[in-house]
């Protein structure tokens, strides 16, 4: 929806040549592919699916530390924090990555275990399911009481 807006402030500083409004993808697996890391410099996020789709591709991220970030992007392990409106400190992390192939490698590889790990599908209805019997138990042994 702000697309001319967007595209207006970019021509004023002088970067469209380096930035796409891409629009809506259904191509997101190549996207995940041809790209090096994630940047994600939000101000207010939940527990952003870009950052799993990222880790599912063995892509480490650059995310501000705000919401459910945190639980997804341990600094140092399989990305890097930064505090939010800091410009500086994402471009100096993503200045870090880019420029230690190595560091990215071993940062995506964890991402990607992780997202295999704790955020499967299996990992997640396994997880449900503890709560659903968690929620349960105490009804389920009333019950037998009476």
């Amino acid at each position: 929806p702000c697309r001319n807006e967007l595209e207006s402030r970019a021509k004023s500083l002088g970067i469209c040549e380096r930035v796409r409004f891409a629009g809506f993808r259904r191509d997101l697996q190549q996207i995940f592919e041809a790209m090096d890391l994630l940047v994600l410099p939000s101000h207010t996020e939940g527990l952003p699916n870009v950052v799993l789709e990222a880790f599912s591709c063995g892509k480490t991220a650059v995310a501000t530390c705000v919401g459910g970030v945190p639980e997804l992007v341990e600094h140092g392990q399989n990305g890097i924090l930064v505090p939010p409106g800091k410009p500086e400190s994402i471009a100096d992390a993503v200045t870090q990555i880019l420029g230690n192939p190595a560091m990215r490698q071993t940062l995506g590889s964890a991402a990607q275990r992780k997202v295999a790990s704790r955020f499967s599908f299996e990992e997640q209805t396994r997880q449900l399911e503890a709560i659903y019997a968690e929620m349960l138990s105490p009804w389920g042994s009333i019950s037998r009481q009476l």
